[in-house]
C-alpha cells in the first residue's frame, strides 16, 4: 500500500491534468494495413492543428493505463561464452 501512495506523489514527467486519451479501433475488415496508418498519420495531423494543442502522439499500450501488454524474450548462449 505505501508504494501505491509513493507513485500518487511521483513525478510522472508529465501533467495529467493537461492531458487527454483516448482508444478506438478501426474494424480491420473494412481498413487494411494501409488505409489504417494512412488514418491515424490524418488524425494526428489534425489533432495538432487543433488550437491550444501543443503535441499530439498514439501509443498502445497507454503508460499508467489499464492495458496489459506482455512482452517475451528468448536468447541462447553463444557457445564458450559467459552468460
Amino acid at each position: 500500500m505505501a508504494s501505491f501512495l509513493r507513485l500518487e506523489t511521483s513525478d510522472l514527467g508529465l501533467k495529467p491534468d493537461h492531458l487527454l486519451t483516448f482508444s478506438f479501433s478501426l474494424p480491420e475488415p473494412q481498413y487494411n494495413t494501409a488505409q489504417q496508418l494512412a488514418f491515424y498519420d490524418q488524425l494526428l495531423e489534425r489533432m495538432r492543428a487543433l488550437p491550444g494543442v501543443q503535441s499530439a502522439a498514439g501509443v498502445w499500450p497507454l503508460p499508467l493505463g489499464a492495458n496489459n501488454a506482455t512482452v517475451s524474450f528468448n536468447y541462447r548462449r553463444a557457445s564458450g561464452r559467459a552468460a
